[in-house]
């Protein structure tokens, strides 16, 4: 996948797959990169003491870094970072899509969403997403697509974490 490096970051070569995951950073986390379908990812570290799935939600930790954790409502959608397109262990580092207008987000156990709905984070399960109707400052995206509690569905988001 070719990438392209966001203006005020790093002008190293990316050469790495967006799906590769390290034990030693390759980037300085909160790195950005742009893709060639206008995508974009941030370089993160998991050291929560267990693994993202595709589809979590992750938010960024309270200092602002991006040593990120699965997201909580009770922390709000300001600090949503991105949601994790493949599996990242605890102690890597990997890439996280910040900004797209499709891409997989996993919605909370006991709330579904349904096609057009705006998303905010699951009231329940962490790292998830729930589907809502009012505009408010809790929206990080928008449903593409209908699934029942507990499904994984193609969204766009825009992540400002």
């Amino acid at each position: 996948m070719a990438l392209t490096i966001l203006p005020g970051k790093s002008t190293s070569v990316l050469t790495d797959l967006i799906t590769d995951c390290f034990t030693t950073p390759s980037h300085a986390i909160g790195t950005k990169y742009q893709d060639s379908t206008g995508n974009i990812w941030i370089y993160v570290f998991n050291n929560t003491g267990s693994a993202f799935a595709a589809g979590d939600v992750l938010m960024a930790a309270a200092d602002g870094s991006y040593s990120v954790a699965k997201a909580t409502a009770a922390r709000g959608a300001r600090l949503v970072a991105g949601v994790a397109q493949h599996a990242i262990a605890d102690q890597k580092y990997g890439w996280i899509k910040r900004t797209t207008l499709s891409g997989s987000v996993k919605l909370d156990g006991t709330t579904g969403a349904t096609a057009g709905n705006l998303l905010r984070i699951g009231a329940v399960t962490a790292g998830s997403a729930e589907g809502h109707t009012s505009v408010d400052r809790d929206s990080f995206g928008r449903a593409l697509a209908t699934g029942a509690a507990g499904a994984t569905i193609l969204a766009s988001f825009d992540c400002q974490g």
